[in-house]
């Protein structure tokens, strides 16, 4: 089934409502907040997965806790340009408005 066949419903534009803020929720929840019992809840969230309309889960990870995680590199980098100065001010100005960097 592909997403160009598939149509959604109510119970479909909700059940993709609360997955996109909770994506861990449990059957027997979202069921309660759709009004189904767990069952077909669960069928037609797995419908909407094997029509690619539900592609995956994901965990947001807090920023911090990436960066607290991260690679730390110490490079030397040399610059080609005969421009001298010019080059040397433009390279750090675009490394300063990296937040990766």
């Amino acid at each position: 089934m592909t997403t160009a066949h598939f149509k959604l419903d109510r119970i479909d534009h909700k059940i993709i409502e609360i997955l996109k803020i909770d994506g861990r929720i449990s059957y027997q929840k979202l069921a309660e907040l759709i009004h189904l019992t767990p069952r077909p809840c669960q069928e037609r969230v797995r419908k909407l997965e094997r029509a690619g309309i539900i592609r995956g889960y994901a965990a947001l990870i807090e920023e911090e806790t990436e960066r607290a995680t991260g690679i730390v590199l110490q490079l030397h980098v040399a610059l080609a340009s005969q421009s001298g100065r010019a080059a040397q001010v433009a390279f750090e100005a675009e490394i300063k408005q990296r937040p990766d960097i």
